[in-house]
């Protein structure tokens, strides 16, 4: 009973923290700035200045659902926004990406495809 009840809990905490996810992508526009991947899985938010460290100790948070809770709480403060991994992985590095579309491309058996 008691892994029942905790599996449930389980499947609503990340529902919820999924919905808080769509919600907080969904006030920095929606999409990745770069490339344009759309696909919530694949999508983080980006502090724009590289202030992310200074900023989670502000605010007190790692990352994750309770920073998107705490700019919720913030009403969605400037000096974000939306990259996919690929494209935010790029920016810490400092790469330029003439064509960022191609970081989204999968090797198949003999050749690439690109990810639907």
């Amino acid at each position: 009973m008691q892994d029942a009840a905790r599996k449930r809990r389980r499947e609503y905490q990340r529902a919820w923290q999924r919905k808080l996810k769509a919600e907080a992508i969904a006030a920095y526009g929606g999409y990745c700035r770069r490339c344009g991947e759309s696909r919530l899985d694949l999508l983080v938010l980006d502090h724009i200045n590289d202030n992310g460290a200074e900023h989670r100790r502000e605010t007190g948070t790692k990352g994750g659902w309770p920073f998107y809770q705490k700019m919720r709480q913030q009403g969605w403060p400037v000096g974000l926004q939306v990259l996919c991994h690929n494209c935010n992985a790029a920016k810490q590095r400092g790469l330029v990406l003439r064509q960022p579309r191609l970081l989204h491309l999968t090797k198949r058996a003999y050749g690439y495809e690109e990810i639907d």
